[in-house]
C-alpha cells in the first residue's frame, strides 16, 4: 500500500510515520507491505513536498495546504502550496500493477518508491485521507499585507506599537511545574534559568488582547535561536527538537503560529507592530 499524507509541525519538530523525521510540513508518501488484513508492516516514507511556510493572511491548519483532486485505488492527483507559495499539481500512479511513478505540474512521470521492495506480481494500491477542498483563497493570501476588510478607510499613517514577548512562571501544580523550576545553568554559562516557561506576547491595551504563544521547554541546553523578521513582520523563538514559539503580523491583524494551526487576531487598524525579544532573550543566555 502507498499512503500519502501530511505530516510535520509548524512549531516543532515532528517523526511524521514511517520513521520520517520533519521540521515543517510536508507531503509524505508512505509504503506499507500488507501480510494479513489487519496487520500492515511499515517499510519506509519519504518526503515528497516541502509545504509552505506559515506566512499567510488567514486563519487555518496544516491539512488546508493540499487537496485531493482525484483519488482511486491506481491514480491520485492533489493540489499543494509549496515551501514559496506556489500552488503546484502532484500525481501518482501505479504502473504494471506495482511500480510507483510521480509526476510534478503535468511534467514527466518519473520511478518513485521502494522498488526492490515489491515482487513483480505485487498488487499496490494507493491510499490517502486528504480531503478535497479549495485553496484558491489561501494561496491569494500569502505573505498578503494588504489592509483588512475592517480597516479600508485610508490612515495618515501606520502608527508603531510594542509586542513584547515575554516568560510566564509555570504555576504550582502545573504538568510542567518541576521542569519549570529555576535551576543554576550548567557549565560554560553561568546564572540561572529554567527550563520551560509559558511565553506570552504583550500587547497594549489600546492594540489588542495579549496572547499566549504556548510552551517554550529546553531552555537550559544551550540550543535556543531567535530572530526578527521583516517579511513578514514578526519574531520567533526556537530551542532546538524542543518547540518554537512565533508570531507575525499582516495587514492589521496578528497571527499566532502554533504547532499545527495559525490563528489570527484582529488588532487596531493603522499598527505596525514592534516586536521585542531583548528581556525575553536573557533568561535563555542569549542577547539581541
Amino acid at each position: 500500500m502507498v499512503e500519502v499524507y501530511l505530516a510535520g509541525l509548524f512549531s516543532r519538530f515532528d517523526y511524521g510515520g514511517h520513521f520520517v523525521s520533519l521540521d515543517r510540513p510536508a507531503l509524505v508518501t508512505g509504503y506499507s507491505r500488507r501480510e494479513s488484513q489487519d496487520l500492515k508492516h511499515k517499510l519506509r516514507g519519504r518526503r515528497t513536498l516541502d509545504l509552505a511556510s506559515p506566512y499567510f493572511a488567514a486563519e487555518f491548519t496544516r491539512d488546508d495546504l493540499c487537496s485531493a483532486e482525484e483519488v482511486s485505488p491506481s491514480h491520485v492527483r492533489l493540489s499543494c502550496i509549496d515551501s514559496e507559495g506556489q500552488l503546484v499539481t502532484l500525481e501518482y500512479r501505479i504502473r504494471d500493477g506495482y511500480a510507483v511513478e510521480l509526476r510534478k505540474n503535468g511534467g514527466h512521470w518519473y520511478p518513485y518508491g521502494p522498488h526492490e521492495d515489491m515482487p513483480a506480481n505485487a498488487c499496490a494500491t494507493i491510499e490517502t485521507e486528504i480531503p478535497k477542498h479549495d485553496l484558491t483563497q489561501l494561496h491569494k493570501a500569502y505573505l498578503d499585507d494588504s489592509p483588512s476588510e475592517r480597516c479600508r478607510t485610508p490612515t495618515s499613517s501606520r502608527r508603531k506599537a510594542p509586542a513584547t514577548f515575554t516568560h510566564q512562571v509555570l504555576p504550582r501544580g502545573h504538568k510542567y511545574y518541576e521542569d519549570g523550576k529555576l535551576r543554576p545553568r550548567g557549565a560554560p554559562r553561568s546564572g540561572y534559568c529554567r527550563g520551560v516557561t509559558l511565553a506570552r506576547l504583550v500587547l497594549p491595551p489600546h492594540v489588542g488582547l495579549s496572547q499566549d504563544l504556548g510552551l517554550l521547554f529546553a531552555q537550559c541546553n544551550e540550543t535556543c535561536t531567535a530572530a526578527l523578521n521583516s517579511k513578514p513582520n514578526g519574531a520567533e523563538v526556537r530551542c532546538f527538537e524542543a518547540g518554537q514559539v512565533a508570531a507575525y503580523q499582516l495587514g492589521d491583524d496578528l497571527y499566532i503560529i502554533e504547532d499545527a494551526r495559525v490563528r489570527r487576531v484582529p488588532i487596531a487598524c493603522g499598527v505596525e507592530l514592534d516586536f521585542r525579544l531583548r528581556a525575553f532573550l536573557g533568561p535563555l543566555g542569549l542577547s539581541e
